[in-house]
């Protein structure tokens, strides 16, 4: 048995490592029954005529398919069958509750319905649990299940007659099949039945290749001597070979190999089309109908019995759609595709792409308008309407006014105006990016003979100090008199004047008809005189009005007071010189 067991891990060593469990491996030691706790973690017993044991200490697994009964403590052995048909007799002794046992028998794999399955009885504690199986199949794994009926623990002593012991793998005979292969077809190989084996392993030469939709190796059980293969269907080889491997879980057979010649296949393509969506579906040569992008083939049989296949890549252009958002101002236009566009609303139109398809384009349209319109004003400037408001017709947008004549800006639907001149309102709107801007000017004019001089006064230079005080009066209005009259009988016809003494001044501007007068106060300090006398150690100093001081003496600095005005600063300074003594 050892020598078998050695040649079987030989070939095993050469099958991959995910096919391991779909044979199940043979008992350690050989020729010993070794019992498992369910049917997938049973070894196989390559030599199986009895076994003694007992129902206690196992546990109960989900019923497999089938089963005549419930399972309480199920155990499952595992043989390779040598004999189409056996009996099965379980002698159960020494049971706790006198029930006796309940036994089946599954083949490979346990999730088909048993070959047969005996319940058992609430009174077979000392009654042997037969059965009689057939239909096996020489050199496939079965599995023998015995379970304690409602749980009842026995001793058993099983018998099997005839005896399940392993066949040796007798010799591979040679591999069937046609010697010649067309790329993706399908072909069916086989050996004649091998005494002994219940699995065969096929494998190729030439990566891809299938057997039974499986890519090889693969490992057959029951039928597995005949399998159909497929040829991949990119091949650039011109031979592969096929090999087969008979074997059982206790014995391995040798290899048998067949080389195959592959007739490549002929591929003839069609120059691709391009297809508008509007013109979709597409009628291939062939007759087929594309309503999809892709690449289309069929395929005929060429004088080597192979399939050679004409194709055709048809693309279909997805539909064109462009949605755009415009603004323009009023007057301007968007053109698409010949047509121009220069109202609000939502348009559509269907143009040619540079491709000669049909292109849909949705414009959604914005005209701005912005307006600027002065509402021109009732009446003039004169001596009893000082000022007026302009306004602005009612339209959306940003409004600027500016004065002309000062430069002055400010924003609104009005303007309030005190002098004559011209006035201008610009308007802007946006969107989208785009900035539309309108403007309109007027002039306010004066009323010729109730004119307002508007007479404004001010003042420079300073105000508060020694200095003399600039007073200056003006008026919006030409052909204007002036007249300064202030303290000590003081008058001037101009409207600049120069003053030294403190006091109320009045400014007088003369139109046509009317007078505009104002007051301006002028307040002049006397000056300021500050004296200071400070006394400082050797080295140290005095800084008045920005200059340092060291030395012993009288100084006079003109500094600046918080009013700007001149101020005097008197400094008496004394410098002493400490002396050291011990």
């Amino acid at each position: 048995m050892t020598k078998h067991l050695n040649a079987l891990l030989a070939v095993l060593i050469c099958i991959p490592t995910f096919l391991f469990a779909q044979i199940p491996p043979s008992c350690e030691p050989p020729g010993i029954v070794t019992p498992a706790e369910n049917c997938q973690s049973a070894c196989i017993a390559c030599s199986f005529s009895e076994y003694f044991g007992t129902t206690a200490g196992w546990q109960g697994d989900p019923p497999p398919p089938g089963f005549c009964s419930d399972i309480q403590n199920d155990q499952w052995i595992g043989f390779v069958a040598s004999s189409t048909s056996a009996t099965f007799t379980i002698t159960p002794s020494n049971c706790s509750q006198g029930y006796g046992v309940q036994a089946a028998v599954y083949p490979a794999g346990c999730t088909e319905n048993p070959l047969a399955c005996n319940p058992g009885c609430a009174s077979c504690g000392d009654v042997p649990t037969i059965f009689s199986i057939s239909g096996m199949i020489i050199g496939n794994n079965y599995y023998l299940v015995i379970d304690g009926y409602s749980q009842d623990q026995c001793d058993i002593a099983v018998n099997v007659s005839p005896a399940q012991n392993a066949m040796p793998i007798g010799a591979t005979p040679q591999i069937s099949g046609t010697n010649t292969v067309c790329p993706g077809a399908v072909y069916n190989y086989a050996v004649a039945s091998v005494p002994g084996a219940g699995l065969y392993t096929w494998e190729s030469s030439l990566p891809g290749v299938k057997f039974n939709g499986l890519a090889g190796p693969v490992t057959l059980g029951a039928g597995g001597n005949a399998v159909a293969v497929t040829v991949p269907g990119n091949v650039n080889n011109t031979q592969m070979s096929i090999c087969v491997t008979p074997l059982s879980s206790c014995f391995a057979g040798t290899t048998k190999c067949k080389t195959i010649s592959i007739s490549p296949t002929q591929t003839t393509t069609i120059p691709p089309v391009h297809i508008c969506a509007e013109d979709a579906p597409y009628t291939l040569p062939w007759g087929v109908v594309a309503d999809t992008s892709g690449t289309y083939s069929i395929g005929y049989t060429n004088a080597s019995g192979c399939d050679s296949l004409v194709s055709q890549t048809v693309f279909i252009a997805p539909p064109i759609v462009t949605n755009i958002t415009r603004a323009v101002c009023l007057g301007e236009f968007v053109a698409i595709c010949d047509t121009t566009f220069a109202t609000n609303g939502n348009f559509s139109r269907i143009c040619t792409s540079f491709q000669g398809c049909d292109s849909l384009v949705n414009l959604t349209l914005v005209v701005l308008s912005p307006v600027a319109a002065i509402i021109n004003p009732d009446t003039l400037l004169s001596c009893s309407l000082q000022q007026l408001t302009l306004h602005s017709a009612p339209s959306p947008g940003d409004k600027e006014w500016k004065d002309l004549t000062t430069g002055m800006l400010s924003s609104g639907d009005s303007l309030v105006v005190n002098h004559a001149g011209w006035y201008a309102l610009q308007t802007t709107s946006a969107g989208n990016g785009v900035v539309c801007q309108v403007s309109d000017t007027i002039f306010v004019g004066v009323d010729s003979i109730n004119a307002s001089p508007s007479a404004i006064a001010t003042v420079s230079g300073p105000i508060n100090c020694i200095a003399p005080a600039i007073l200056t009066g003006s008026s919006i209005f030409p052909t204007i008199s002036y007249l300064w009259a202030g303290p000590m009988g003081f008058t001037a016809d101009t409207n600049v004047v120069v003053v030294t003494v403190p006091g109320i001044y009045t400014f007088t501007a003369t139109g046509l008809n009317c007078t505009n007068t104002i007051a301006v106060t002028v307040l002049i300090n006397p000056p300021l005189v500050t004296n200071l006398s400070h006394v400082i150690c050797q080295g140290e100093s005095v800084i008045v009005c920005g200059n340092p001081y060291t030395s012993t003496g009288s100084y006079s600095n003109i500094c600046t007071s918080y009013l700007g005005c001149d101020s005097l600063v008197n400094l008496n300074l004394l410098v002493v010189t400490p002396v050291a003594s011990i």
